[in-house]
């Protein structure tokens, strides 16, 4: 038996393999045509480019899963099955059950392997690719860290804790130095809004390093600094967040009284994929061992796919839908893949029962 579970879950796997690439390059290759518009900027060359594809691949890769899974299972089984091999196995006394179990053993490998990529290797190469970019496109003395950068600004050294998507920077610390090594003041403000040519800075308190007397007064403003364009550039997707990371980030949000929805939905996105990727391996058997089971092979990609473009759009849908509807991130999340797991579960009860 084990060589037939080897050979079924090659079978899964290649496919799993062959159906990754293509959107893998379709998806790198228009990333690529967009990040060829800002070449000539600074000094991000057609190199450089390239370089952000493949640094971003593995995100880009990581979010496909799921729907790859469902189409994998779908080609696999369904070959096996138009070549009689599956008629072959429940023949021999073989369940359908039992004929699933190596596709589901390596459904779980592909989880855990995508699992630890988005919590490892996936956001170092995003972090690698934004800082990368901003550096050829700005060419400024900008040093990323974690959720926000170090600069150099006018003989000043500028810290920025958190750098949020709405167009606001948080946690704003100025380090002004009358002479190189002799630090003046230091300047901190709540949060700042950066305008076209301005930052806009708010809660400011200032600290004289000669005297250590503070005063506050509600704003000032930061001129000729980094421009809304160059601080997009900095920000850093979720997915560039491991899950630690970004339970803090969002606790940090939440502190300085910045809304964390964005990230929130993030981080159950990342602990719903795993569930996601489960449902579509289950509901990928109703294509083979189900009603169509008669029907070619072509049928069943073609409606796979439809249906995992159908899902895959579907949980995008819904997860809008919450956020205009300001729903809380775990329901908006979590109820595709209640509905997902509803329709595989549903499809795996007929299985049985047939």
């Amino acid at each position: 038996m084990k060589t037939l579970d080897l050979y079924i879950a090659g079978f899964f796997f290649k496919a799993f393999i062959a159906v990754l690439a293509v959107p893998g390059v379709l998806f790198s290759f228009f990333e690529l045509m967009a990040q060829l518009e800002s070449v000539g900027c600074g000094s991000y060359t057609n190199f450089h480019a390239l370089l952000y594809v493949l640094y971003t691949l593995p995100g880009r890769l990581s979010d496909l899963v799921p729907m790859v899974v469902l189409l994998a299972g779908i080609i696999s089984l369904g070959a096996l099955s138009d070549r009689h091999e599956l008629v072959a196995m429940q023949a021999s006394g073989m369940s359908v059950l039992r004929i699933s179990m190596p596709v589901m053993s390596m459904c779980l490998v592909i989880m855990l392997i995508s699992s630890l990529a988005g919590e490892t290797m996936i956001p170092y190469l995003e972090k690698k690719a934004r800082n990368m970019r901003f550096q050829k496109l700005s060419g400024r003395a900008v040093t990323p860290v974690s959720h926000g950068f170090w600069a150099r600004f006018k003989g000043s050294i500028i810290h920025v804790e958190n750098v949020v998507n709405d167009g606001t920077v948080s946690g704003i610390e100025i380090f002004e130095f009358t002479r190189p090594g002799k630090l003046s003041r230091v300047i901190r403000a709540q949060s700042a809004e950066i305008l076209k040519d301005r930052w806009v800075l708010h809660n400011v308190t200032g600290t004289s390093m000669m005297t250590m007397k503070k005063h506050q007064v509600p704003e000032i403003t930061l001129g000729d600094f980094l421009n809304p364009e160059q601080v997009s550039a900095l920000e850093l997707p979720p997915s560039s967040f491991t899950i630690p990371e970004l339970m803090g980030y969002i606790d940090a949000l939440e502190k300085s009284g910045q809304n964390p929805d964005h990230y929130s939905m993030a981080l159950w996105r990342k602990l719903a994929n795993p569930l996601t990727t489960a449902a579509m391996a289950l509901l990928s058997l109703s294509f083979v061992f189900g009603s169509v089971r008669e029907i070619g092979a072509g049928f069943r990609i073609v409606a796979g796919a439809f249906a995992g473009l159908a899902l895959h759009f579907g949980q995008q849908l819904v997860i809008n839908i919450g956020t205009y509807l300001a729903l809380p991130p775990f329901l908006s999340v979590m109820i595709p893949v209640v509905i997902v797991w509803g329709l595989a579960g549903i499809t795996w009860r007929n299985l049985r029962v047939g």
